[in-house]
């Protein structure tokens, strides 16, 4: 892995921090990753997003060949455009059983999207109250948690979670955390935050998030992350 063990990265989330509220990527979010790329930044995604959805955008807009995906479930890089499964940190049967749980309660309204192939997670239809599912899934002492990405539920092991993703990350390319920056928009970022050197939440995070970032921008969503962009290449340096 000679060249990911030197200078600066940054782990950014996807939906909400480099896309605008509609979920379309930003233009000036596509414009800071490459300026981040061109001046010598690995950008690394982790999201909650399936692997090929991860993979796709992180191609698309010319960032690094590795992502954490599933909210911090697995780890893949792209190979010759093929994307290939480095890590699984999370059992999916522990998601599916949390799911039937759901499904006992609720019925007909747990609904699965039908995303790409997901590893450990399960997506679902945002069409129940979340916090009685929470407490379902408390009650029923499933060893599994629910949280609103904004897009849609995402049921996965309580293990998981985007800060363990990166660390492993991290780990396979041989990067000091505290040489990396985190920027995001959710409290499912939190957790990556606390494993990053340095961390910038948007200004459309909630507050926890914002409260517990070292940085925090004027701006949302993809002109937001432009504006993390440009701190980044001010404050921090490449070597």
């Amino acid at each position: 892995m000679a060249g990911y063990g030197s200078g600066w990265a940054v782990a950014a989330d996807i939906d909400g921090t480099i896309t605008e509220d509609g979920g379309r990527v930003s233009l000036s979010a596509f414009k800071a990753v490459r300026r981040l790329v061109e001046e010598g930044f690995q950008v690394f995604f982790v999201s909650a997003r399936d692997p090929a959805s991860t993979m796709t955008v992180s191609a698309l807009l010319g960032a690094s060949d590795y992502a954490v995906a599933e909210g911090g479930g697995v780890i893949v890089r792209l190979v010759k455009r093929r994307i290939e499964i480095l890590k699984i940190l999370g059992r999916r049967e522990v998601s599916l059983k949390a799911v039937e749980v759901l499904r006992g309660h609720f019925g007909s309204m747990v609904r699965e999207l039908s995303f790409p192939v997901r590893f450990v997670d399960v997506a679902l239809e945002r069409s129940f109250p979340l916090r009685e599912a929470l407490e379902v899934l408390n009650r029923h002492e499933v060893e599994a948690k629910i949280f609103d990405s904004g897009y849609a539920y995402h049921v996965t092991p309580r293990e998981v979670d985007k800060g363990r993703g990166l660390k492993t990350l991290l780990e396979i390319l041989n990067i000091e955390a505290s040489r990396v920056v985190a920027v995001g928009d959710s409290l499912q970022d939190l957790e990556m935050f606390r494993s990053a050197g340095f961390s910038i939440a948007l200004a459309n995070a909630p507050e926890e998030l914002r409260r517990n970032a070292n940085s925090v921008t004027s701006k949302p969503y993809g002109e937001g992350f432009a504006e993390a962009a440009n701190y980044i290449l001010k404050n921090f340096h490449r070597k």
